[in-house]
């Protein structure tokens, strides 16, 4: 499998293809291949996770060896507030904050309202917004993701990392799991 990760690493890298996921698709044929090969000469028949985690430490090796594979994992995840619909954020903020105090889960609330902070690009209310849902549920998940990502737009890699832990120790989800431990490492690679 190590072989394979070179020969993603330069398709993806020379590919004509546009955008991420469509890339990486055309680049994961050859891996694909490889991988059923190795899932018939493996005597487990325990396949459940098996292209799973196989795809997830391709990905970890991508990241750690492919400049522009992690130049555009990293823009992925940045995307993540940029693509959404601006039209009125400001109205739908004030709706919020007008009945946020008499709703259930306000700790949710608040992670919305910090949400569309972050589309407005006001980070230090969006930082209020989402300590405030910490301290009211230090148990949602979704919280640290969202403080994640603006320690990250601001530079402070430090603590989005520290938060993106606090998210992978905190979450049963193994998808959430393996997506912060993709961002950690993707983190520490921009650091370098």
């Amino acid at each position: 499998m190590i072989g394979i990760q070179s020969t993603i690493c330069e398709c993806y890298t020379q590919s004509e293809f546009l955008g991420f996921d469509q890339t990486l698709t055309g680049c994961l044929e050859g891996f694909y291949t490889a991988l059923n090969q190795k899932k018939k000469e493996t005597k487990n028949e325990n396949f459940e996770n098996f292209d799973k985690n196989h795809l997830m430490e391709l990905s970890k090796r991508l990241i750690k060896s492919c400049t522009k594979y992690q130049k555009d994992f990293n823009t992925v995840l940045l995307s993540r507030y940029s693509n959404r619909n601006k039209e009125n954020l400001e109205q739908s903020k004030d709706s919020l904050l007008a009945v946020i105090d008499s709703v259930d889960n306000k700790a949710g609330k608040y992670i919305i309202l910090s949400e569309l902070e972050i589309l407005s690009g006001d980070y230090d209310n969006a930082f209020k917004s989402i300590n405030t849902s910490i301290e009211m549920n230090p148990n949602m998940e979704m919280s640290y993701f969202v403080r994640d990502f603006s320690y990250h737009r601001k530079g402070d890699f430090k603590n989005a990392i520290s938060d993106l832990k606090t998210l992978h120790d905190k979450t049963n989800n193994p998808d959430l799991r393996n997506l912060a431990s993709l961002w950690i490492l993707n983190l520490e690679q921009e650091i370098k």
